[in-house]
């Protein structure tokens, strides 16, 4: 008999809102992810600000989403991202890791 390959499970999605401190456009968040865990932070941003979201440290890299949920254009396995926004919205910036690990990101909208 061949062996049963082990299931795939899907990662836990964990989502948090990033929420700015008065008269600031950017925040440090800091955390900690498994390979089982990927970290969602919500944004909301309007048409036309730039957003930008970079990893610091951490064995992670980002993925971005627009509003809809739909993967931004080449956001995937990267550790910073900057794009002019094309929509309103709560974008979701998910934070994945290779393995369990502590990170900290900075997160801008200006």
């Amino acid at each position: 008999p061949t062996p049963t390959p082990p299931p795939v499970v899907d990662p836990t999605v964990q989502t948090e809102r990033v929420s700015f401190p008065a008269g600031q456009t950017g925040t440090q968040v800091s955390g900690r992810t498994t390979p089982a865990i990927v970290r969602r932070y919500l944004v909301n941003a309007q048409q036309g600000q730039t957003l930008s979201v970079q990893l610091n440290s951490g064995a992670a890299t980002l993925a971005i989403r627009y509003p809809n949920g739909k993967l931004v254009e080449d956001s995937s396995g990267v550790v910073n991202w900057q794009a002019q926004l094309s929509r309103s919205g709560d974008y979701q910036i998910d934070v994945i890791a290779s393995q369990d690990t502590d990170f900290q990101l900075d997160v801008n909208v200006r």
